[in-house]
């Protein structure tokens, strides 16, 4: 039964469309019927539909960080002069994601997805929904430059530009083992129950200690000798676990998260 999460909506991520691209068999063989991506698109398709620009999210991210951080007048990339689709990656929680499926793959059957099913829905959205055949850029960062990576792989005659940030194109064995404590931290909380809690909030444990896992790995030791969380208005480095680290996770939802993580 798929559970009622009011963070994933347009009310707190502004605007966006959901694009069913139909049934898509996954790489570790099961089929998610009826896939659904959630996408924003800002700007203008040019006649010859050469100024397409595709930016896929990160892990825990979605459109709307990506919009607000890179797309704008005087930002990376200007919609006045490219037509930017931002699609949320699968398990993202806005398009089809673990909390929000019916059916045999709701919750804790969703099955496995990894970064090439994520671009094959893309290239699939792109064609058939939006009618788009070549991309000027793609640019990502994190597990948003894996799947840049990909899209320049899989596509190569179809990618004139690829901007991965922040990312590889393999996965090193010690990144596998930091995902790995993500999904510990998660998968161990009592309220998970094995991936059929009811509240995002049973997890509520499990998403803290998530979110102390970022605290250790994602921000350097600079960030924290430096004191550069003075800078973000936060009073003391617990004060920035708190009030930023936690707060991003908390309304977040586990099945959601583990299904991005395990992409790693």
């Amino acid at each position: 039964m798929p559970i009622d999460n009011p963070y994933y909506s347009a009310a707190v991520h502004g605007d966006f469309e959901l694009a069913d691209i139909g049934d898509l068999v996954l790489e570790e063989g099961a089929t998610l019927r009826g896939c659904q991506l959630a996408y924003q698109t800002l700007g203008t398709l040019n006649a010859a539909k050469d100024n397409a620009v595709l930016i896929p999210t990160w892990y825990s991210g979605n459109h709307s960080v990506m919009r607000d951080t890179y797309v704008g007048a005087g930002r990376a990339i200007d919609p006045d002069e490219h037509f930017v689709v931002m699609v949320n990656q699968i398990g993202s929680g806005l398009g089809t994601s673990p909390h929000n499926v019916a059916g045999p793959y709701g919750r804790a059957r969703f099955p496995r997805v990894r970064i090439g099913d994520d671009v094959v829905a893309q290239e699939r959205l792109l064609r058939e929904v939006l009618g788009i055949e070549e991309l000027a850029l793609v640019f990502g960062g994190s597990m948003g430059a894996q799947q840049t990576y990909e899209w320049a792989v899989r596509f190569p005659d179809r990618v004139k530009r690829a901007a991965p940030l922040a990312g590889t194109s393999r996965i090193y064995q010690h990144y596998v083992i930091w995902a790995q404590t993500l999904v510990d931290a998660l998968t161990s909380d009592p309220g998970y129950v094995g991936g059929w809690y009811r509240d995002p909030a049973d997890v509520r444990g499990g998403l803290q200690r998530h979110a102390g896992l970022f605290a250790l790995h994602v921000l350097s030791n600079e960030f924290w000798t430096g004191e550069h969380w003075r800078g973000l208005g936060f009073s003391s480095p617990e004060d920035f676990v708190v009030g930023f680290l936690e707060a991003y996770f908390q309304p977040m939802d586990a099945g959601d998260l583990l299904t991005q993580a395990w992409k790693w």
